[in-house]
């Protein structure tokens, strides 16, 4: 959960410098490309660094903007999907993270990688699968006012020809986002709703 996610982030990161920030995410972006076997725990490591970013001041210092275009820079898709289950957990608490920090700013970054969260609900590994169903009820229950661009996708998701814990995460998520997302939000949706 949100608080066993905060309370493990030791040693924030806070980058002053953009010269700095692009540095460090030229090196996260180098460990994700690394996708060979025996380098998982690179991946895993970046995560935790990522996270300890997030945690800094960095966002106040640089802005949410720069923030969230560097992440889009990210392959972080490829970690969500990723078969060890300790990358996947690492890139859940991040994008949970994420998603607390950035309320409804989130959206992009939501519609980004939330297919990928559903490719791992939907994993044969029941540990992975877990976690991905996690990750999207947290995603959706923190996001403030909500975030239009999954609307259609969540809908389309719990009436489509989809694996069963698809249809199942989808029918949670819109469960979820009608009792926390703002009602202006789900009337200006209700045709999809």
């Amino acid at each position: 959960n949100l608080s066993s996610i905060i309370r493990s982030i030791s040693d924030p990161i806070t980058i002053e410098s953009e010269a700095g920030l692009d540095l460090f995410f030229e090196s996260i972006q180098l460990d994700f490309g690394n996708t060979h076997a025996d380098k998982w725990k690179n991946r895993r490591d970046s995560l935790i660094k990522l996270q300890r970013l997030i945690a800094g001041r960095n966002i106040q210092i640089h802005g949410t903007e720069v923030i969230i275009a560097h992440m889009q820079g990210l392959p972080l898709q490829t970690q969500i999907e990723d078969l060890r289950s300790q990358v996947t957990r690492q890139s859940c608490k991040v994008t949970v993270y994420l998603a607390y920090i950035l309320k409804e700013k989130f959206e992009v970054l939501a519609g980004l990688w939330f297919p990928s969260m559903l490719k791992l609900a939907i994993s044969g590994n029941r540990v992975l699968a877990q976690q991905g169903e996690k990750c999207i009820l947290q995603v959706c229950a923190l996001g403030g006012t909500g975030y239009p661009c999954l609307i259609t996708l969540l809908c389309d998701g719990c009436v489509g020809k989809y694996h069963q814990n698809h249809i199942k995460c989808c029918v949670i998520a819109v469960t979820v986002a009608l009792r926390v997302w703002s009602r202006k939000l789900l009337d200006d949706h209700s045709t999809i709703i």
